[in-house]
């Protein structure tokens, strides 16, 4: 699968070099009206599928999975690719769950509960437009993938 979308996905010449990409379900991706309807626990468990897929398509030792590794300098570029056949609202931030996962690794203490993990990959040092150049497609495909991408900053 990650073969196939890397061929198909559109080249893009303002960007610097792939750092890491990776394949994921597209049903792990909800859109956020439907996220928002789902049990916290059925969230919580897609949370960790895909945190289990994401880690497992990690084949070799980056520097950025050592603790004491910097996020990528710059702003870096990802995108998100969402090979489905059903179109989905540009706006409707279905990219959240992979994207959060690029940032690193913490653990929010909660008073009395285990802590909410949070973040894994450490590639990113935050989601927001102001570390990130996010860039998330749809494109119709009967693949039922999300193809994720980060680049280096250029």
């Amino acid at each position: 699968m990650l073969v196939e979308c890397r061929q198909i996905a559109p080249m893009l010449p303002d960007v610097g070099a792939l750092v890491w990409d990776c394949v994921v379900p597209a049903e792990w991706c909800p859109p956020g009206n439907k996220r928002d309807s789902l049990n916290w626990r059925d969230v919580h468990k897609m949370k960790e599928n895909l945190r289990a897929v994401m880690a497992r398509q990690i084949n070799y030792g980056p520097p950025w999975l050592d603790p004491a590794h910097e996020p990528l300098p710059g702003r870096p570029v990802v995108t998100c690719y969402r090979y489905t056949t059903h179109r989905v609202d540009p706006r409707s931030n279905w990219d959240k769950f992979p994207v959060d996962l690029l940032t690193p690794y913490r653990e929010v203490p909660i008073k009395g509960k285990r802590p909410r993990r949070s973040g894994l990959l450490g590639i990113i040092a935050d989601d927001s437009g102001d570390h990130i150049d996010l860039r998330a497609e749809w494109r119709k495909s009967k693949l039922g993938v999300v193809y994720v991408r980060v680049f280096a900053a250029r």
